[in-house]
């Protein structure tokens, strides 16, 4: 079950970035439960001073020291001293032990939003030195990034029930171009595998629909007509500017996932953000992972600044990019804690902190992973539970047992085991399971046909398999048959 921590808004914008005077404003926006600053504050922008700090980052090289120190530039930045900091801090006691503070910045410009805010640190002696000094850590804070649009906001839809298993599609596309890095199929395909082996083993039912290598656009397309609740893609994405709105203070611009044209060249295929964004909108995603593998930074900006924008505008209610690349052994904490935290009907908010938590949990001295998620929402609401059902349900328990079922060893079981009055029985126990799960099946032996128990057996299992309810078969045969291995 969810741990119940309600989140309160901070609302803070970042805009009008002026590089000839190297300057940009940061300003608390309206905030029922904390307030607003009265006017914006002017901070130094000051990335070539932090040009150094950022390269090792992103290498990975960076000395704790030094990432303290990148982080309370950052700081000061975000949260400069006087009214900005100090709502910071207000918001922060008023959410108290129990309850959280959500960050949300507003940014206007990509060169702000190029900035690594997962790794703003506040040393204090509230907090003292421990990891609790870089925000994304400290459990009552989560940091969501809400771009500005200027469409108008679609309200993220969220069902209140999942039937049967969890859905998942996963994409990995490798391009051959000189554009982009080659990636690491094979780690990344065992990172998430590992990670939902691990779910599996708790009793989290996750039905991994298809694990597409190098997809199409028609490809990735068929793949998410069968459904998807969580959509995870490892591979390249790109953004391209295109105009600055000056009214607004607005950087109009396009996102676009890479996909392949054809297996044999894997020549890119550039996938609008927005088309992407509708496919997985009628497909019910309500988590979108995008893995940042080997991409790196064209340009000079975060390869998912046009994509993450443009699907949680379109309706998807979460979605997590990665700003860098991950190592493997990190990427399969951060899915397992993630997953697992969501299906347990903790929040977005909880379920990325415990994510992060899991990443920082045995992190060497000089290893950053932590910092690399982002999160991307639109909601202002307190509690974002994209999973409700807190833990496995009855359903998803008997998906699980779908992937043990063995239609033979099932066969042998009712023809040997049970007389056509007990089979009778568990047809009626199976279709009483059915309606429990929303199910309008009926399973009849008289409507399947068939002469004799045998042939009855052989409909009823094969009727079941056909559909992928054998799972409830299995169910039925141990309740009513303990005795039984199956």
């Amino acid at each position: 079950m969810g741990s119940g921590r309600a989140y309160i808004n901070l609302n803070v914008g970042l805009r009008d970035l002026d590089l000839k005077a190297d300057t940009f404003k940061v300003e608390v926006l309206p905030s029922p439960a904390i307030g607003e600053t009265n006017a914006p504050v002017q901070v130094p922008y000051g990335v070539e001073r932090l040009r150094r700090a950022l390269g090792d980052l992103e290498a990975k090289r960076i000395e704790r020291e030094d990432l303290a120190a990148l982080g309370t530039a950052l700081m000061d930045r975000l949260f400069p001293d006087g009214p900005v900091r100090q709502l910071f801090l207000d918001g922060l006691r008023k959410a108290g032990l129990d309850g959280g503070l959500r960050v949300r910045l507003f940014i206007y410009d990509p060169r702000l939003a190029n900035l690594p805010w997962e790794f703003t640190c506040l040393p204090q002696n509230g907090w003292g030195a421990s990891h609790n000094s870089f925000l994304v850590l400290n459990p009552q804070i989560s940091l969501v990034r809400h771009v500005p649009q200027s469409r108008e906001y679609v309200s993220p839809r969220v069902t209140d029930v999942v039937e049967r298993a969890i859905r998942m599609v996963v994409a990995i596309a490798d391009v051959q171009d000189a554009r982009f890095a080659p990636l690491g199929l094979d780690e990344e395909r065992q990172a998430i595998e590992t990670a939902l082996q691990e779910l599996r083993k708790r009793g989290v039912s996750f039905t991994l629909e298809a694990v597409l290598e190098n997809p199409s656009r028609q490809d990735l397309v068929t793949a998410l007509q069968a459904g998807c609740h969580i959509f995870h893609f490892a591979g390249h994405g790109v953004f391209r500017q295109a105009a600055f709105l000056q009214p607004t203070g607005e950087w109009l611009g396009a996102g676009f996932l890479v996909l392949v044209a054809d297996p044999v060249s894997r020549k890119p295929q550039y996938v609008p953000a927005d088309v992407l964004a509708a496919y997985l909108q009628q497909a019910g995603a309500r988590v979108v992972v995008l893995g940042a593998c080997g991409s790196g930074r064209h340009d000079g900006l975060f390869p998912w600044m046009g994509v993450a924008p443009a699907l949680v505008e379109r309706g998807i209610p979460a979605v997590v990019a990665m700003q860098y690349d991950v190592m493997d052994h990190y990427a399969v904490a951060f899915a397992r804690r993630f997953y697992l935290a969501l299906v347990d009907g903790l929040s977005v908010d909880e379920a990325v902190s415990l994510a992060r938590l899991e990443m920082f949990e045995g992190a060497q001295h000089a290893e950053v992973e932590w910092g690399v998620p982002v999160l991307y929402m639109r909601t202002d609401e307190p509690r974002v539970v994209l999973f409700p059902a807190g833990g496995p349900s009855e359903a998803q328990n008997v998906a699980a047992l779908e992937e043990e079922a063995d239609p033979l060893e099932l066969y042998e079981l009712l023809v040997n085991h049970f007389s056509m009055t007990d089979i009778k029985d568990i047809c009626l126990r199976v279709t009483h399971a059915f309606k429990k799960d929303g199910i309008s099946e009926k399973l009849d032996p008289e409507l399947l046909g068939g002469k004799g128990k045998r042939e009855v057996a052989y409909e009823i299992v094969g009727f079941l398999e056909k559909r992928g309810y054998l799972g409830y078969l299995v169910q039925v045969i141990r309740a009513v048959r303990p005795d039984l291995s199956v």
